[in-house]
């Protein structure tokens, strides 16, 4: 079983002083866990919800970059996969409140 699956963390969210809702203590020396995927979920819709309100980034390619920075992951390849799932293009502005643009 995958690590964002056991943890219940889809988004591999890092440990950090941050607390997120329905966050539970971590068996993972890397990754936070949640006590279930919802939980998770809602985690990854908060944390990029920061990241537009913290630091002014509102589209797939800059929230990417600085979620799974280039200097630890194919950051382009990443970008191009969101935009092929979601079909909203990766320098388009998203409401980080609206499920119509987060959900997908």
């Amino acid at each position: 079983m995958s690590r964002g699956l056991r943890n219940n963390n889809p988004g591999n969210i890092r440990r950090s002083k941050v607390r997120y809702e329905g966050e539970v203590p971590s068996a993972d020396v890397s990754f936070k866990a949640f006590e279930s995927m919802a939980y998770g979920y809602r985690a990854i819709f908060v944390l990029l919800d920061s990241y537009r309100r913290k630091y002014g980034l509102c589209t797939i390619r800059q929230m990417l970059n600085r979620y799974a920075p280039p200097t630890e992951n194919f950051t382009e390849g990443y970008v191009r996969y969101v935009v092929a799932q979601t079909g909203i293009a990766p320098d388009e502005s998203l409401d980080t409140l609206s499920p119509h643009d987060m959900v997908p």
